[in-house]
C-alpha cells in the first residue's frame, strides 16, 4: 500500500484539486476516509520528491516494469553503477509496483527482488 500512495503522490497535480493534496501534505492530519495510514506516508514522501532522481528512477522503473520497451538499465551507460541511490530506490520501487511481489531482475547493470 506505501508504494502504491508513492505512485499516486508522484502523479498527483495539486493545481487541480488542491483540496486533495492539503489532505495529505500535513502529516499531523487524519488521512481521509478509505486510504490506510501507510498509503497517505507514501503518498506525503511521493509529493514531496517531485522532480528528485527518485521520481526520474520510478518513472524508469515503471516503463521497464510494463515490458513495453527496452529495458533502461540494459542501455550503455544507464546501469545502477551510474546512478545516485535515491534513483535505484525509485527505479525499483516503480518496477515493483508493475511487477509485484518476488520478481525483479538478475541484470549485469541492476540486480534486485521486489520486496
Amino acid at each position: 500500500m506505501y508504494q502504491g500512495g508513492i505512485g499516486d503522490g508522484l502523479d498527483h497535480d495539486a493545481s487541480k484539486n488542491p483540496f486533495v493534496h492539503e489532505q495529505y501534505e500535513d502529516p499531523h492530519r487524519v488521512c481521509p476516509s478509505g486510504h490506510t495510514t501507510e498509503y497517505c506516508m507514501g503518498y506525503r514522501f511521493g509529493y514531496q520528491l517531485d522532480e528528485s532522481s527518485y521520481k526520474v528512477g520510478y518513472e524508469h522503473g515503471i516503463r521497464d516494469g510494463s515490458g513495453n520497451s527496452t529495458l533502461y538499465l540494459e542501455q550503455p551507460g544507464k546501469g545502477f553503477e551510474f546512478h545516485t541511490n535515491e534513483f535505484v530506490n525509485g527505479y525499483v520501487a516503480g518496477f515493483c509496483s508493475i511487477v509485484g511481489k518476488g520478481s525483479g531482475s538478475d541484470s549485469n547493470a541492476g540486480t534486485f527482488t521486489c520486496p
